[in-house]
C-alpha cells in the first residue's frame, strides 16, 4: 500500500471549522489581520477537525488540544455504526494572505499548540510556501472526497472512568478529555496552490480580471472554463507560473508525478484529473471495508472531523456531573486556556510574519538587491542600503523564528516559552501557568510583547518598494522617462513623486540613480513643464539628498535616469502587524 504525502512542520492547529468551509466569504485586503475569534472556540464543540491520524469511534478527546485519549465508555450493545455515503466537490477560490489561505486549508495560524500530524501536513505544507505580495495572484484548488462514520449504539463509562469523574473530575480532564468520539468523516484529498506573479502589480489585476471575470467571490466550482483560463494565463510573458500540488488519503500509486511543484499547469490539471478516479476507488474500499467490519482500522483515508459526545449522556454517568460546580471549573480552564494559547499565538504569528515575509527578505537579499528596501511609514525613511542592515539585524534578533533557525530571537522564545509552559502543564491538569480567570491582553508579558511589535511598526518595518529602473540603468531625458513609465511590463506606471523618491533613495545612491545619483520625479510645486522645469530627486554618496530643477529649453532637455513606480506607489498594501 502506497501513499505520496507532502511533509512539512508549522505550529498549526485545524480551526473549529467545518472542513470543507465551502461557501465562506473571503476577507478583502484590507481585513488582512486575524481576530482571537477568528475560527470560533474549540472548547465544548461537538463537532471538531481534527489531526490525529489513528482517532476512532469511543476514543477520549479533548477538544482545545486536539488529543486522543485513553478510552473511557464502551458500546452497551452491538449496533453497527451508520457509514454515510460518498461525497466530491472540486473548488477553485482566490486567496490573497497567509491567514486567509491557512482558513481555506482548515489551518488556525494564531492557534501555535502542536505540529500537524497526518491529516494537516500536506496543508501546511502548502501555508509554507505562500507568501503574499501585491505583484502575486493566487489561487488555491480543492478536490476533497469523503464519507462519514456515526456510532448508533449506546454507551456507558467503564468503572475506572465512572469512579474517576465521580472523585477527581480533573484527573478524569486529563485522562479522557472534555468529550469522546462518536462519529469520524474521513476524507482524501488533492490541493493545489497556483501562484502567478509579475513585477507589475496592475499586470496581476489584469490576469485577476481575466481569470475571475473582475470577480472577488469566494468559493466557486473548478470546471473547464476555468482549466482554460488557468492554463491560458499561465502563458502570459512578464508572469511567472507556479503550481504546488500535495495529495493525502487515498492511494497515489503510479501518479507520483502529481505532487510537488514540477511540471506545467496544464500537465498539473490533467493529473490532478486522473488522480481523482484513483481517489474514488481508494476511498470507496475504504467505505467498503468499513461497512463490513464495524472494527475496522484499515483505510488510506485520513480522520478529518470528528464528532463528539459527552461523557454526561452515558447511560450509568452520575446524575448532573456536567453541571457538578468541579466539572464546569474545568470547562472554564480550557475556555480560559484557549483563550490564553489564541492571544499569545496572535503574538507568534506577527513576529513570524514580520521576520519571513520582512526582515529575511532583506537580509536575503544580494548587496545591490538590498537598495530596493526601506523602512515604511511612519518611520523616516533611509538614505542608503548600509543604514537599513544594522536595524534589520536588530529584529532579526528578536523576531528569529525557531523553524528558521536553532536560536529564535529574544521576544519570539520569550512568547513561544508562554505558550509552551501553559501547554505542558495543562496536558498534564496544572493550568497555573495559563493564568487562569485573567485577561491574557492584561498580563505584563502580552503587553511587553506586544509592545515589541508596535515599536517594529513604528521605527523599524523593512519592506521592498516596488520601483522599476528602465532603459537598462541609463539616461533620459526628462520627456523620454516620462513617457517609457507608461508601460512596465504591460501596465502603466508613473514617476514617483518627491515624498516617495525618498523611499526609493537606496535605489537611486545605487545602481537605479546612475553615475550621476539622481532620477526623474513628477512635477512639484515649483518644478514642473509648464514652468520649463524637469524636477529631479539626488542621492548622491557625498551631500545631501533631495529634490531640484532643471531648466527646459530646446537646446537642452536633460540627462537622468528613470526610476518608475506602479500608480499606487511604491509601498503597495501590507498586511498589518
Amino acid at each position: 500500500m502506497s501513499r505520496a504525502r507532502a511533509l512539512a512542520l508549522v505550529s498549526v492547529l485545524v480551526a473549529g471549522a467545518a472542513f470543507l468551509a465551502t461557501g465562506c466569504s473571503s476577507p478583502g485586503d484590507e481585513d488582512s489581520d486575524q481576530s482571537e475569534a477568528a475560527f470560533g472556540d474549540r472548547v465544548g464543540n461537538d463537532r471538531l477537525p481534527t489531526t490525529e491520524p489513528a482517532i476512532g469511534l469511543f476514543d477520549g478527546y479533548n477538544t482545545l488540544f486536539d488529543l486522543r485519549r485513553t478510552l473511557c465508555v464502551t458500546p452497551t450493545d452491538t449496533s453497527s455504526p451508520i457509514v454515510g455515503q460518498l461525497f466530491q466537490q472540486s473548488t477553485i477560490r482566490i486567496v490573497r494572505s497567509d491567514v486567509e489561505l491557512a482558513k481555506e486549508l482548515g489551518l488556525d495560524t494564531s492557534f501555535a499548540i502542536k505540529a500537524p500530524l497526518a491529516s494537516a501536513q500536506g496543508s501546511a505544507a502548502l501555508l509554507r510556501t505562500f507568501k503574499a505580495a501585491g505583484n502575486k495572484l493566487s489561487y488555491l484548488i480543492q478536490s476533497v472526497q469523503s464519507y462519514s462514520v456515526q456510532s448508533t449504539a449506546a454507551f456507558a463509562l467503564t468503572d475506572d472512568a465512572r469512579q474517576l469523574i465521580s472523585t477527581r473530575p480533573t484527573d478524569f480532564l486529563v485522562r479522557c478529555g472534555d468529550r469522546f468520539v462518536s462519529g469520524v468523516t474521513y476524507q482524501a484529498k488533492i490541493e493545489a496552490l497556483v501562484t502567478f506573479e509579475s513585477e507589475s502589480e496592475e499586470l496581476v489585476n489584469d490576469l485577476q480580471g481575466s481569470i475571475s471575470g473582475g470577480g472577488t467571490a469566494g468559493v466557486v466550482e473548478l470546471d473547464g472554463s476555468i482549466k482554460t483560463k488557468l492554463a491560458n494565463a499561465a502563458k502570459k510573458t512578464n508572469v511567472t507560473t507556479m503550481m504546488n500540488v500535495v495529495a493525502q488519503g487515498f492511494d497515489l500509486t503510479g501518479n507520483e508525478g502529481l505532487v510537488g511543484t514540477g511540471g506545467s499547469i496544464e500537465e498539473k490539471l490533467t493529473r490532478i484529473d486522473a488522480a481523482l478516479g484513483q481517489m474514488g476507488t481508494s476511498l470507496r474500499a475504504d467505505r467498503d471495508r468499513d461497512v463490513a467490519d464495524r472494527h475496522n482500522v484499515v483505510r488510506n483515508a485520513i480522520p478529518a472531523t470528528v464528532q463528539l459526545t459527552r461523557y454526561g449522556d452515558a447511560v450509568n454517568a452520575p446524575a448532573g456531573v456536567e453541571l457538578s460546580a468541579q466539572f464546569r471549573k474545568n470547562h472554564e480552564l480550557l475556555r480560559g486556556t484557549e483563550k490564553f494559547l489564541r492571544a499569545f499565538g496572535q503574538l507568534r504569528m506577527k513576529m513570524g510574519r514580520a521576520y519571513d515575509y520582512e526582515i529575511r527578505a532583506f537580509q536575503d537579499a544580494a548587496p545591490e538587491a538590498q537598495a530596493s528596501f526601506n523602512l515604511m511609514a511612519p518611520a523616516a525613511p533611509k538614505r542608503f542600503a548600509e543604514e537599513l542592515r544594522p536595524i534589520a539585524s536588530q529584529w532579526a534578533d528578536r523576531f528569529r523564528t525557531s523553524e528558521s533557525s536553532p536560536n529564535a530571537g529574544t521576544e519570539t522564545a520569550k512568547v513561544e516559552e508562554m505558550i509552551s509552559n501553559c501547554l505542558d502543564n495543562a496536558k498534564l491538569g496544572d493550568f497555573s501557568d495559563c493564568h487562569p480567570g485573567v485577561d491574557p491582553t492584561t498580563l505584563q508579558e502580552h503587553e511587553e510583547l506586544s509592545r515589541a511589535i508596535r515599536e517594529y511598526v513604528g521605527t523599524g518595518r523593512i519592506v521592498k518598494m516596488r520601483a522599476f529602473v528602465m532603459a537598462n540603468g541609463k539616461e533620459q531625458t526628462y520627456g523620454a522617462g516620462k513617457a517609457s513609465c507608461q508601460d512596465v511590463n504591460g501596465a502603466p506606471h508613473r514617476l514617483p513623486t518627491a515624498e516617495e523618491a525618498a523611499l526609493i533613495a537606496p535605489l537611486v545612491a545605487g545602481h537605479g540613480g546612475g553615475t550621476g545619483n539622481s532620477v526623474w520625479i513628477s512635477a512639484t510645486e515649483t518644478c514642473s513643464e509648464e514652468r520649463s522645469g524637469m524636477p529631479f530627486f539626488s542621492n548622491a554618496l557625498r551631500g545631501e539628498a533631495g529634490t531640484g530643477c532643471d531648466a527646459w529649453s530646446f537646446f537642452s532637455r536633460g540627462s537622468r535616469n528613470t526610476i518608475c513606480v506602479p500608480q499606487s506607489g511604491p509601498v503597495g498594501k501590507r498586511d498589518d502587524l
